[in-house]
């Protein structure tokens, strides 16, 4: 159940974020300022930015779902990531800093012409558009029995509102910095709840803490275990989600 405190948090949480949004881009006067954060922005915001970007609160949801019908093998895919983010860092990269290429549709329109620029920037914007409809609809779902607790007559259409003029305010008056901010902002949430909620999971009496959960997961059939790396790799990879 949602309390007062809980409302006064999450309040509070929207707040700080829209604050340090408009303020970290209170002083854009031009478009390098705005679009690229006048060139400024420290390392840790980068990552933490990158981070954010990357890992939302819909993973949090998402992931649950496929941790719980597919087990460990999920991660597998995030293993991917490590080989192109260094392909990125040590071949991509230095490219983009010596040809002063600050997005990747402006490598492509370099390297294969105007059209593949378009091309991509449209695939992007569909993409972009498809992802904030997910994202927007999974926080509006996720926001209902917190606003039914505290007797707020807010729907899902409301919700969605909510958050898309949330998220538009800081960044359409903010720009580049603004988003930095407030995604460093945001991945330090995600990380200190990812974390409390693993640690309040496995230690929940239906669980019995880290050696509970083996030992329940022991009694299973191969088929059914959750915890074995490759095997569920295997079968996932092979035969699909074992049901």
């Amino acid at each position: 159940m949602f309390t007062l405190i809980d409302a006064l948090f999450f309040l509070l949480t929207i707040l700080i974020v829209l604050g340090v949004g408009i303020y970290a881009g209170r002083k854009e006067n031009t478009s390098e300022d705005y679009f690229l954060g006048g060139r400024s922005l420290p390392w840790w915001g980068v990552a933490g930015s990158l981070f954010g970007t990357n890992v939302s609160a819909n993973h949090i949801v998402g992931m649950l779902g496929i941790g719980y019908s597919v087990g460990f093998a999920q991660s597998h895919y995030m293993f991917g990531a490590i080989p192109a983010l260094l392909l990125l860092s040590y071949v991509l990269l230095p490219i983009y800093r010596r040809k002063r290429i600050f997005t990747l549709s402006q490598f492509l329109e370099l390297r294969y012409g105007e059209n593949a620029r378009l091309l991509y920037s449209g695939i992007v914007l569909l993409l972009i558009a498809i992802q904030l409809a997910a994202g927007l609809y999974i926080g509006s779902r996720s926001l209902l029995p917190f606003f039914k607790d505290l007797g707020w007559s807010i729907g899902y259409i409301e919700g969605v509102l909510l958050l898309a003029i949330i998220s538009t305010v800081y960044t359409w008056f903010g720009g580049l910095k603004a988003v930095v901010y407030t995604d460093v902002i945001q991945s330090i949430f995600i990380l200190f709840a990812g974390l409390l909620l693993a640690y309040l999971t496995i230690h929940h009496p239906a669980v019995g803490g880290w050696d509970g959960l083996l030992q329940k997961e022991s009694v299973l059939e191969l088929k059914n275990q959750r915890m074995i790396f490759f095997y569920q790799a295997i079968t996932l990879l092979f035969h699909g989600p074992a049901l």
